[in-house]
C-alpha cells in the first residue's frame, strides 16, 4: 500500500487573505451554516457538533501546526480549516458566481486549488490514523460545499487517488473514467493531469505524453513541477530512440535546478529529482562527476533520519542503489538496495538486486533472488525488468525450464517504448538459439551478454511517473511544517 499523498508544496498555498480583507465584501453577508445543518467538514456530524467552536477564522493552518504529533487533534483542526474556508467560499466567491460567472472564475479557480488542498492534508492525516476507509464517503459528502462542476471534478480526482494510493488501480480507473477524456491541450487541472499519467501511462503514445508534459509545464508555477516534468519528457525521448533530445531535456533541467538551487531552498521531492536528472545525464554522457554528486545529494537526504517514514528511506535508498548501478559500482549498488528492502520490502528493488549480484557474476545467488520475487508485486515496467533479468540469468545458468519460462515472461509483458521493444524482440530471438544446437546456443549467449553489457541509461521510471503529491514517505510533521513554516516561500 502506498503512504498518504504528499500534497504540493509550492503551487497554491493555504494563506489567510490579507488584514485587511473584511470577511465579506460591503452588504454581502457572511454565510453562516445552521447548527443541524451537516458539518462542511464532511465529517458526517452536525456543524453544530463538529468545528462551529474550532473555526480558525484567517489563521487557517495554524492549529494543526500547533498540534505537534497529536494527530487526532490535527486531524480535528484540519478539519475547521476545510470548514472555515468554504465558509469564506460561500460568503464571498459563491455570490460573484451567480451573479457573474466570468468574473469569479478567477477567484474560484483560487478557491477549489486550496479546499483541494486541504482535503489532501486530512487524507494524509486518515491514513496516518488507520482510517482510510471513512474516506470515500466523506468526499461524497464535500460534494455540496461548492457548486461548480470543477469542483464535483475535484472530488472525483480524490476518489481515485484514494484507490491509486491503496494499489486498486482498477477502482482508481473505474473513478477516473468519469474524468476523460483529457484534452492534454486543454485540460485546465493539473492535478487531474498528473494522476492521469501513472494510471494510464503504459497506454498513452509518445507524442500525447510530451502533449501532457508540456501541457503541466504550461499551467504550473511549482520548481519541482518544472524539473520532474521536463525530465519525464527527457525519459521519454531516451526510450524512443532520440538520443540528442534526451540529452537537450535533462541537460535543461539540471540547469535550471542549479540556477534555482543556487536562489531558493529545494525541497526534499526536488533533491530526489535532481539527482535523477543527474544519473540519466552522468551515465548517458559517460560524467563520473555527476553520478558523484547525485550519490552525494542522496546521501545528504537520507541523513536527515527523523524526516523519513520508513517508506520514504526506502525510496531514497533505492535511488541510491540506481545511481551506483548506472556507474557500475555493482557492490555499491547490491548494499543500498538491501537496506532498501530492510527499511521496507518492495519487489522491484529485489529485482535490480538481483541484478548488482548477477554483475558480479554470483548467478545461481541472482537467479534465488529473483525466484524470491513475486509478480503480484511488479507494474508491468517492472514485469519487464524481471523477465528481462530472468532471461539473461536463466542463458548464463543454461537452464532449460529457466529459458522456457523466461521466453513466455517476455512474450506477456508490454513495452511500447522501441528501446525496450528492441530489447525484448532480440532477447526472445536470442534465448530460442541458446535452445537450438550447440553453434546457436554459443552465439545465441554472447548475443545476450554484449545486451546486458550495454550502458543503463534510464531514468528510474517507478518515480517520475508519479507526481509530487503521492507518497514520497517525508515525515507527517516534516510535510506540515514545510506546507506552512517559515520557509514556505523559499522552497521549490
Amino acid at each position: 500500500m502506498r503512504l498518504a499523498p504528499l500534497p504540493r508544496s509550492s503551487d497554491v498555498k493555504i494563506r489567510p487573505p490579507p488584514p485587511d480583507r473584511p470577511e465579506s465584501l460591503p452588504g454581502r453577508p457572511v454565510f453562516s451554516p445552521a447548527d443541524a445543518s451537516p458539518c462542511l467538514c464532511g465529517s458526517g456530524n452536525a456543524f453544530a457538533r463538529c468545528c462551529k467552536d474550532r473555526l480558525p477564522g484567517y489563521q487557517i493552518g495554524a492549529a494543526a501546526r500547533a498540534a505537534g504529533d497529536d494527530l487526532e487533534a490535527a486531524l480535528r483542526a484540519k478539519r475547521a480549516d476545510l470548514a472555515q474556508y468554504t465558509i469564506l467560499h460561500k460568503s464571498n466567491t459563491a455570490p460573484v458566481m451567480a451573479r457573474d460567472p466570468v468574473k469569479a472564475a478567477y477567484f474560484l479557480r483560487l478557491d477549489l486549488n486550496a479546499l483541494s488542498e486541504i482535503v489532501g492534508q486530512i487524507c494524509i492525516l486518515h491514513h496516518r490514523l488507520g482510517r482510510s476507509a471513512e474516506l470515500p464517503a466523506m468526499l461524497e459528502r464535500l460534494r455540496g460545499n461548492v457548486k461548480s462542476p470543477l469542483w464535483d471534478r475535484k472530488i472525483t480526482y480524490h476518489q481515485a487517488l484514494i484507490a491509486h494510493q491503496q494499489d486498486n488501480d482498477d477502482n482508481a480507473r473505474l473513478e477516473f473514467a468519469k474524468l476523460l477524456p483529457i484534452e492534454a491541450s486543454g485540460e485546465p487541472d493539473i492535478e487531474i493531469i498528473q494522476l492521469y499519467i501513472p494510471l494510464y501511462g503504459g497506454e498513452i503514445s509518445f507524442s500525447r505524453m510530451i502533449g501532457l508534459c508540456d501541457r503541466i509545464l504550461e499551467l504550473t508555477k511549482a520548481g519541482e513541477d518544472k524539473l520532474q516534468y521536463t525530465c519525464l519528457k527527457g525519459f521519454m525521448y531516451a526510450v524512443f530512440g532520440d538520443e540528442e533530445a534526451s540529452r537537450a531535456a535533462f541537460e535543461d533541467a539540471v540547469a535550471a535546478a542549479r540556477e534555482t538551487a543556487a536562489k531558493h531552498q529545494m525541497t526534499e521531492r526536488a533533491k530526489e529529482l535532481f539527482a535523477g536528472a543527474l544519473v540519466h545525464l552522468g551515465s548517458a554522457t559517460d560524467n563520473q562527476e555527476m553520478l558523484e554528486e547525485a550519490a552525494a545529494i542522496l546521501q545528504d537526504l537520507l541523513a536527515d533520519e527523523d524526516a523519513w517514514t520508513p517508506f520514504g528511506r526506502a525510496r531514497l535508498l533505492a535511488d541510491l542503489g540506481d545511481c551506483y548501478r548506472s556507474g557500475g559500482l555493482w557492490a555499491e549498488g547490491e548494499q543500498a538496495y538491501r537496506d532498501a528492502l530492510a527499511a521496507a520490502p518492495r519487489g522491484i528493488a529485489q529485482v535490480f538486486l538481483a541484478e548488482c549480484i548477477a554483475r558480479q557474476n554470483r548467478i545461481a545467488e541472482a537467479a534465488s533472488t529473483l525466484d524470491a520475487v513475486s509478480a503480484a508485486d511488479l507494474d508491468e515496467a517492472g514485469k519487464y525488468d524481471w523477465a528481462y533479468l530472468a532471461a539473461i540469468v536463466a542463458a548464463e545458468m543454461h537452464d532449460t525450464v529457466r529459458i522456457k519460462t523466461a521466453i513466455e515472461a517476455l512474450k506477456a509483458v508490454k513495452a511500447t517504448a522501441p528501446l525496450f521493444e528492441q530489447r525484448r524482440l532480440k532477447l526472445l530471438l536470442h534465448l530460442n538459439e541458446v535452445l537450438g544446437d550447440a553453434a546457436k546456443a554459443v552465439s545465441g549467449l554472447a548475443a545476450i551478454r554484449r545486451l546486458f553489457a550495454e550502458p543503463l541509461r534510464a531514468f528510474n521510471r517507478y518515480a517520475i511517473m508519479q507526481p509530487a503529491l503521492f507518497g514520497f514517505g517525508v515525515n507527517l510533521n516534516v510535510m506540515l511544517e514545510d506546507l506552512h513554516g517559515k520557509a514556505d516561500e523559499k522552497k521549490i
